[in-house]
């Protein structure tokens, strides 16, 4: 009974690395999914080279929203390309898939860097929201793809001003280089929404 603690005194930056697991995960840094061996003691001694762990559950969880999110915008898109009926919102579409191909290959790298693996498709909410676009036509797909895409921007704008205060520095600077896009697509599809499509 005696051996466990002269073990944790012995280890003792992975004995705080637990205690503070709690507070840590609310201040939006993530514990290890295990207890850290040498890995922890690296990163101790090695500073900056070793903050950013695989094992990051809020870190890995941006990445995953933000990837379903910016696949669901492609697709729309090139649905948009083929189904809808007005000019305008056909060029918004265009526009649509020009940015998030970017904004997509931007984030692919940041992930591979973060050794974080992204879905490869979009997530259940957003491929209903795909199935009902394609069974409408014309003025009708374009009204629903239009307010789709005014709520499917109020989320991504929402999840990248959170990321944006995010203390991976890598993560934030992303997150806050591809706000004013976003937030510039909310306003020309609520601009569309105004002027009735």
């Amino acid at each position: 009974m005696n051996a466990a603690p002269r073990i944790w005194l012995r280890a003792g930056t992975p004995t705080l690395a637990l205690v503070g697991c709690g507070l840590a995960w609310s201040q939006g840094v993530s514990p290890p999914s295990a207890p850290a061996r040498d890995n922890t003691e690296n990163g101790a001694r090695q500073g900056h080279d070793m903050v950013q762990p695989a094992y990051q559950p809020a870190q890995a969880s941006f990445f995953k929203d933000a990837a379903a999110a910016g696949m669901a915008e492609l697709a729309a898109g090139k649905l948009a390309g083929r189904q809808a009926s007005s000019d305008k919102v056909r060029g918004f579409a265009r526009q649509m898939v020009d940015d998030h191909i970017l904004a997509g290959q931007q984030l692919q790298s940041l992930a591979q860097q973060k050794n974080v693996t992204l879905p490869q498709s979009p997530d259940v909410e957003h491929q209903q929201t795909l199935a009902e676009l394609e069974q409408k036509k014309d003025a009708d797909f374009d009204k629903a793809y239009i307010a789709a895409q005014v709520q499917d921007h109020r989320k991504a704008v929402a999840l990248f001003e959170e990321a944006a205060q995010a203390q991976d520095r890598d993560v934030a600077a992303f997150a806050q280089k591809m706000l004013p896009t976003l937030r510039h697509h909310l306003q020309m599809a609520e601009s569309l929404v105004a002027a009735g499509g």
